[in-house]
């Protein structure tokens, strides 16, 4: 399996993020009570449409695709409009404080201390993992701050493992095999959409 670059030529006029859940629901015959079973499960979904093109852009996204060898390989896609974080943080980058840390909070050091960090709704990276803050984050006076977010932590950070909050994106596999495809517009304009899940394994 490989990480495909995606090319800077891919900008999309449509898109649609999606946080996939599982639960299960029963609800009682008699009182018409129901029960919520949840589950770790929770992945990112992505669909969208990109802006159309021509010439060696277009050249460059049917290359991508087809790379993509369907399922078999995974991709770095920027989440778009997404670029910086809602708060305006330009300050030192924070880290991981303490390894094995799990859930939806994560305790984190090294920002700068007594400022705006992460705004609710702000995106942001622990490796792989793409994060939302679920509330307004603030750093202490000693530059330490605790993370709350959505969805919960699949794989363990090692200390001092690096937060990102500019350029958040998602990390995916091709939801189908038939993913190279591609439509003509007046004869040279390429339309392509694209659909894909996180790649967890």
């Amino acid at each position: 399996m490989a990480v495909i670059p995606v090319p800077s030529s891919i900008g999309f006029e449509n898109c649609e993020l999606t946080l996939m859940r599982a639960t299960q629901e029963g609800r009682s015959p008699f009182t018409g009570k129901r029960q919520v079973v949840t589950s770790p499960f929770a992945l990112w979904y992505f669909t969208g449409t990109v802006v159309p093109l021509q010439g060696r852009d277009a050249g460059k996204v049917r290359s991508f695709v087809s790379k993509l060898k369907g399922r078999a390989n995974t991709f770095r896609l920027p989440v778009p409009a997404a670029e910086r974080p809602m708060s305006g943080y330009v300050g030192s980058p924070g880290a991981v404080d303490g390894a094995g840390q799990m859930g939806q909070v994560l305790a984190t050091k090294n920002w700068t201390p007594s400022t705006l960090i992460l705004c609710e709704g702000d995106y942001f990276n622990l490796g792989d993992e793409l994060k939302i803050a679920s509330q307004d984050i603030m750093s202490d006076p000693s530059g330490k701050a605790v993370l709350y977010f959505e969805p919960d932590l699949r794989v363990a950070a090692p200390n001092n493992a690096p937060i990102q909050l500019n350029d958040p994106y998602l990390y995916l596999a091709a939801q189908e095999d038939d993913i190279a495809k591609w439509g003509l517009k007046d004869y040279n304009t390429h339309t392509v959409k694209v659909s894909a899940i996180e790649a967890f394994e």
